[in-house]
């Protein structure tokens, strides 16, 4: 956004909606921020709004639009050229995309610069009249003609001014307003003539502007004055070389209060300089050189360079403006050829044949006509000039009379902004590459072909990588002009020799272009340097391309027809476009890597599902084949708990029970943890199936917990454990089965990993807070390590393999806690730390 935010000119986007989206700041100083709104929001005419709508019509169906508005701007009607062009995604226009550029400066320009051709041409001519008639009446009646065509009045004159009245010795005047007299006298107080005639010569060197409509000027029943029927005038008076007072001017007698400007009232002056170079030449042709300097007197308020050769190209006429443009004093060149030093070398040839033909005919390309031409100053600049023309004969040979002006500024302005305009326009031609494809290889092919129209370049390449440690470099993309083809294969390894390694750490050590001449880098370009007698470079630019991903590029630019030298303005370009290629690059590699990593993932994904179910179904054959295991045990044991009681009652008929007690003991004790831990499994595996459905009734937890704790009191006793229990009355809605279930395996681990060095001990507490209660079993026993705890409900895990159990007790308690509802967890200090067995389920309120 840093590029069109800096853009001197309106930037604007509209989107499909016919909303505009998009505006930089320039656009907003011109229309205020206008985001969301429609060009019928905006306060133009019907006639421009049509023009607009019928516009963004065109390109919306595809059309890159270009057209020249009159639009009124902060009070001020302003021209605009508008360019819009289609932001397209593939075939589908998205919006359109349009700037405004302000010309009414240029616009000003042209029709002055049309006005001042006219005028240049015109003063050509009055000065060729003047010099070129038979005689000097001629030569002054054929100036009145001219003096009235340059101001395009109703008559053109010059009196001669006498003591006590004025002759019109010269008139010309349109058809219609012939004058009445041509002596008009002055020898009354109130005489209109003697009015002005004494407000002119009061006042010389000034233009003076009569209005009789407007003016209350003394002497308007004139019969003189009626007789002209004069509305307006304009006079200057100027004193020729013998000292008499001429007065140069002009009549209106058909506009009513014609308002003479500024440029009409110097051009009087300019064509009255000719006049009195003609009368003053006539009043001294002897004195040639006084007359000249008179002459350089005359014209020394010239704003413009005056310059008249003679036959031989011999400058004979040098104005002070010349002498400021040029640098070079009237000494210095009168007398030499003109072109011999004020036209560049490379055009003397061209100068000196046209100049050819003019001096023996009189004609000539530039004869009569306003042209551009290159022309050298004494310190040797060459900068532009706009010379008007004509041809003058002079003793039966031609000379010729230039008006010149320098155009530098104006030159530099009308560059200025063509290179606004070609910035953006190239920069929109390498987006609408970028956003046309998907496809890298196909972009950055695109891009690197239009590189040569862009820059008017012999080759465009980009390299890979730009790194001078790597072995091998390759040019996956070039585009050249058939003069000069790449001779590099695409995307074949080149080894990294120490010129090319030189050469990246140059580019790499900057971010902006770095341009490569015979003179910045010889080597490189040297006959030498084997690669160079192939690629034939005389110039190159190149710059570091830093991608998101992998190694950075090299985009460069080869000039081969001839040495160049790049401009700034191109450098900018050049950089701006690689900063545009560079993110592209990024976003197509990222996007594939992404498509990549996305297949991959799907691929591991389906294969993790593929392996998952595997496991369900060998999980589901061990389920089944525990269960199978255990229903088959079940039978044996029941057996042997069976064929254990017939023992003892033979045993007792025998008298040898007392004998056998420790025995008998010790084998019950084992049937019932088989029995057991058959149970548990049994229970596990239906759990896990589904076949325990669980019961929601209300019921109090404190007598749930009393008649586990009263269910294990016998064992609690034998092994003197104490219990300390807190157990208010509570009620919830559970499954008073299942929880008598999960207490019990609680109370049971505490009892089975009770410790040694102190008196067991087991705490039983029930706390309702908020929308929860909690039940807690903890004891101060062997304790658990982090590892036990993060495994303790997995299935058949036991933290010890002394421990007795088949360990799916926690399981169970697991399973049971969170199918109603609630969730278990266990905390322990560490080994010998005891444990903490924590029960929360929810209150229904």
């Amino acid at each position: 956004m840093s590029t069109i935010e800096s853009l001197p000119f309106e930037f604007f986007t509209i989107n499909q909606d016919g909303c505009y989206a998009i505006q930089n700041s320039y656009c907003k100083k011109i229309w205020g921020d206008i985001t969301g709104k429609r060009p019928q929001d905006l306060p133009v005419s019907k006639e421009i709004l049509d023009e607009w709508l019928d516009a963004n019509r065109r390109v919306f169906a595809g059309e890159v639009v270009r057209k020249e508005f009159e639009l009124p701007v902060k009070g001020k009607t302003g021209t605009f050229f508008n360019i819009m062009a289609p932001i397209k995604n593939e075939d589908q226009v998205l919006g359109l995309l349009g700037v405004n550029i302000d010309i009414t400066e240029r616009k000003r320009a042209e029709r002055e610069l049309r006005k001042s051709e006219a005028d240049f041409q015109m003063l050509a001519k009055i000065g060729a009249d003047v010099v070129g008639g038979k005689d000097i009446e001629e030569s002054l009646q054929r100036f009145t003609v001219s003096l009235r065509e340059l101001m395009d009045a109703d008559r053109g004159w010059l009196f001669e001014l006498g003591e006590d009245k004025g002759t019109a010795k010269y008139v010309s005047w349109k058809e219609g307003w012939e004058p009445a007299t041509c002596t008009v006298k002055y020898d009354s107080p109130d005489d209109i003539n003697r009015y002005v005639v004494e407000t002119v010569r009061s006042n010389p060197g000034i233009v003076h502007v009569f209005d009789y409509l407007d003016e209350p000027i003394r002497g308007m029943d004139d019969p003189a004055t009626r007789s002209l029927l004069i509305k307006s005038q304009m006079l200057y008076l100027f004193t020729s070389y013998s000292g008499k007072k001429w007065v140069c001017g002009v009549h209106e007698n058909t506009r009513e209060h014609r308002a003479w400007t500024e440029h009409e009232k110097l051009l009087l002056k300019q064509a009255s300089y000719f006049a009195n170079l003609a009368i003053s030449g006539k009043e001294s042709r002897d004195a040639l050189e006084t007359s000249e300097e008179k002459i350089r007197g005359i014209t020394n308020t010239a704003s413009d360079a005056i310059v008249v050769i003679d036959e031989e190209g011999k400058i004979t006429f040098w104005n002070p403006a010349a002498e400021k443009t040029f640098g070079y004093s009237a000494a210095e060149v009168i007398g030499k050829e003109l072109h011999l030093f004020l036209a560049p070398k490379s055009f003397y040839q061209a100068y000196r044949k046209g100049f050819h033909e003019f001096r023996n005919t009189g004609k000539g390309p530039a004869i009569g006509k306003t042209m551009e031409f290159q022309a050298v100053k004494k310190d040797g600049t060459v900068f532009p000039i706009e010379v008007s023309t004509s041809a003058i004969k002079i003793n039966n040979k031609w000379h010729s009379t230039g008006i010149i002006r320098d155009i530098t500024e104006r030159k530099v302005a009308e560059g200025r902004q063509a290179g606004n305009l070609h910035y953006f326009m190239s920069m929109h031609q390498i987006s609408e590459i970028i956003e046309q494809t998907m496809e890298v290889e196909k972009m950055i092919q695109e891009v690197v072909e239009k590189l040569l129209t862009i820059f008017s370049c012999d080759r465009a390449w980009l390299l890979y990588p730009c790194d001078p440690d790597s072995p091998t470099w390759k040019v996956p993309v070039a585009a050249a002009v058939p003069e000069y083809p790449n001779p590099v294969p695409a995307n074949v390894e080149m080894p990294m020799d120490p010129v090319m390694a030189e050469t990246s750490r140059k580019i790499l050590a900057t971010n902006k272009p770095v341009s490569f001449s015979p003179e910045t880098t010889p080597l490189l370009l040297s006959e030498e340097y084997e690669p160079q007698k192939k690629l034939k470079i005389k110039s190159a630019l190149a710059v570091a391309i830093h991608t998101k991903v992998g190694q950075p590029w090299e985009l460069g630019l080869h000039q081969c027809s001839h040495e160049r030298e790049w401009t700034e303005e191109e450098k900018r370009l050049f950089h701006d476009i690689s900063y545009k290629l560079s993110d592209a690059i990024s976003n197509m590699l990222l996007y594939q890597d992404l498509q990549q990593s996305e297949t991959a993932l799907q691929a591991a994904k389906d294969e993790l599902e593929r392996q998952n179910q595997e496991l369900k179904a060998l999980d589901k054959m061990k389920d089944g084949l525990i269960r199978d295991a255990t229903h088959e045990l079940k039978t044996p044991v029941a057996k042997q708990g069976m064929q254990l009681e017939i023992l003892k009652r033979i045993l007792d008929k025998e008298g040898l029970s007392d004998a056998c007690a420790k025995v008998i003991n010790t084998m019950e004790s084992s049937i019932q943890r088989q029995d057991s831990v058959i149970n548990n499994i049994l229970d596990l595996s239906r759990l896990e199936a589904g076949g325990r459905k669980f019961r929601s009734e209300p019921m109090r937890l404190d007598m749930v917990l009393n008649s586990v704790i009263e269910d294990y009191q016998t064992t609690l006793e034998a092994h003197n454990i104490k219990i300390n229990k807190v157990l208010p009355e509570i009620t919830i809605d559970s499954d008073r089965e299942m929880l008598f279930h999960v207490f019990s395996n609680l109370i049971n681990n505490a009892i089975k990993y009770r410790g040694s060095v102190h008196q067991p001990e087991i705490n039983i507490s029930l706390e309702a807070g908020g929308e929860k209660v909690a039940i807690k079993v903890s004891d101060n026993g062997i304790g658990m390590t982090e590892d036990a705890l993060a495994h303790a409900f997995d299935k058949f895990y036991q933290a010890s393999a002394s421990a007795e159990g088949s360990g799916v007790g926690l399981s169970i308690v697991k399973m049971i806690t969170e199918g109603l509802g609630g969730r278990v967890w266990l905390e322990s200090a560490g080994i010998d730390q005891g444990v903490t067995a924590v029960v929360e389920f929810p209150v229904k309120t």
